[in-house]
């Protein structure tokens, strides 16, 4: 069962850490709008995308390190934070991509 909880571990992590990778590219997007409008604060999306992100990274930890029996409980807390910071990934572009249209 350790073996288990270790690859799903290792499966989240590289899940997140290809959603940092592609967070880091659209605030990289978003700065680039912002210096045309000094003061104008990142989007509300991004904000949220930024809290959820770290709230999946704790839930991971959470399973790493959590005794092995309630890491069951805990896994399903991090997928939950997994389907969460996803969602607001798309969100986020979503609503990049319209501006970037003239929405």
């Amino acid at each position: 069962m350790a073996d288990d909880r270790e690859a799903w571990c290792r499966d989240l992590q590289a899940r997140l850490d290809d959603l940092t990778a592609r967070m880091r590219d659209l605030d990289h997007a978003e700065e680039a709008e912002r210096v045309d409008r000094p003061g104008h604060p990142p989007s509300p999306e991004l904000t949220t995308l930024r809290e959820k992100r770290d709230a999946a990274s704790r839930s991971l930890a959470r399973c790493e390190f959590t005794e092995q029996d309630d890491w069951i409980g805990a896994r399903g807390d991090a997928e939950a934070a997994w389907r969460d910071v996803s969602d607001a990934f798309e969100r986020a572009m979503a609503r990049f991509r319209g501006r970037g249209q003239g929405g």
